[in-house]
């Protein structure tokens, strides 16, 4: 008898528990899990964060800038990124498509805020700048460096018709110049254009031969290749506007051509002078043999792939000559033996002719002011090219 109510108690126990764990369990959303109900909890009291995303265009190797494309979303239909702080240090308020334009390799930093007042910060790390310097020659589209061509003998670029250029590295980013008095002047805006240009890129090209007479679309063109006979007998004007004119025939892209300028001679010839002791200021080099040769034909006037700065011929530049007549100095000369007092009396514009030709052993750092309307079998010209 003592056994019945202690059984009825113990089951009477059991069946108050099971309503008790299904009370539980029904008001838990039917799980039994202490994890997973913990998680539920955090999960309904958790602050949105907002979400970064980071990608950059070109993503390829380039010698110009790049441009950072930032995203950021954050969940929950309430809250929205209000705004963003980029690597400068500034904070402008957020909107899709936003971009941030770097020119320099290095790790970029963003942080967003969101209205619920949580931030995010993320970096992305950019690697593909390749920058311009005197040891690295931008390449103008469609030109290719040519095999075997290094910056310290001539980095040579060609053209799809054959024409080469050599750069001249200035590390400086300042191309010098070597007038010997106030008489000489460069004022000619192609100069100030290459000047320009090399504070920005550390160098320029000049045509590695002297100038051979070409046409493109009716348009006298500069050439540069060998085994051609140079163009002669052109006064200034014809020298200087086809020079201008190579880069429009040709459909160059980004860059410029121009006759030489005194700032681009003095500055080749001291580059030369690191190579070769001396080569400016000697006579042992160019063509002297009074005959013309093919451009490149002369190998001891070849220093680091740019030919006949020397001798062959004699070359226009666009430095000018002020017609206020200092005595010679044995290489410069100024006064040319052909000017008459009519020349004098109104007031010819004269323009700088460089080095030396077939039948004058000048230096090639000689200059001589000549009336830009004379012409003559032994003169001719070249091009620099620069990027704009």
């Amino acid at each position: 008898m003592q056994k019945k109510p202690l059984i009825l108690i113990i089951c009477g126990a059991i069946a108050i528990l099971a309503v008790i764990l299904l009370i539980v369990y029904i008001a838990r959303g039917g799980s039994t899990d202490i994890k997973d109900i913990t998680s539920k909890k955090e999960d309904e009291t958790k602050v949105a964060v907002p979400e970064i995303i980071l990608s950059s265009y070109p993503e390829e190797e380039t010698e110009g800038s790049v441009e950072i494309s930032i995203d950021a979303k954050i969940e929950g239909e309430e809250n929205e990124i209000v705004s963003i702080t980029t690597p400068d240090g500034k904070t402008t308020g957020y909107s899709s498509g936003k971009t941030f334009k770097v020119d320099d390799n290095g790790e970029y930093v963003f942080t967003v805020t969101a209205s619920n007042g949580q931030s995010a910060t993320k970096s992305i790390t950019i690697d593909n700048i390749s920058k311009i310097s005197a040891d690295n020659p931008y390449i103008p589209e469609g030109f290719e460096h040519v095999e075997g061509t290094e910056v310290d003998t001539g980095f040579v670029i060609e053209d799809k018709d054959g024409n080469q250029y050599v750069w001249v590295p200035v590390e400086s980013g300042s191309p010098i110049r070597e007038a010997p008095s106030d008489s000489y002047l460069e004022d000619d805006y192609t100069a100030s254009g290459l000047t320009n240009s090399v504070a920005k890129y550390y160098g320029f090209y000049i045509a590695k031969y002297e100038a051979s007479k070409g046409s493109v679309a009716g348009m006298n063109v500069a050439k540069s290749v060998s085994g051609e006979i140079p163009w002669a007998s052109m006064d200034y004007e014809v020298a200087y506007d086809s020079a201008r004119n190579t880069a429009v025939a040709y459909n160059y892209i980004g860059v410029k051509t121009a006759l030489m300028n005194s700032y681009a001679w003095d500055t080749t010839l001291n580059w030369l002078n690191q190579s070769v002791t001396n080569y400016s200021s000697s006579r042992t080099y160019g063509n002297y043999s009074n005959q013309i040769l093919e451009t490149g034909a002369t190998e001891t006037d070849i220093v680091n792939g740019i030919a006949d700065m020397s001798g062959n011929l004699r070359e226009w530049t666009t430095e000018i000559y002020d017609q206020e007549y200092i005595p010679s100095d044995g290489e410069n000369e100024v006064k040319p033996d052909d000017t008459t007092e009519e020349d004098e009396e109104e007031k010819i514009e004269y323009r700088v002719v460089r080095g030396g030709s077939a039948t004058m052993d000048k230096i090639a750092s000689s200059r001589i002011g000549e009336p830009v309307y004379l012409q003559d079998n032994y003169w001719g010209f070249r091009t620099v090219l620069y990027k704009e």
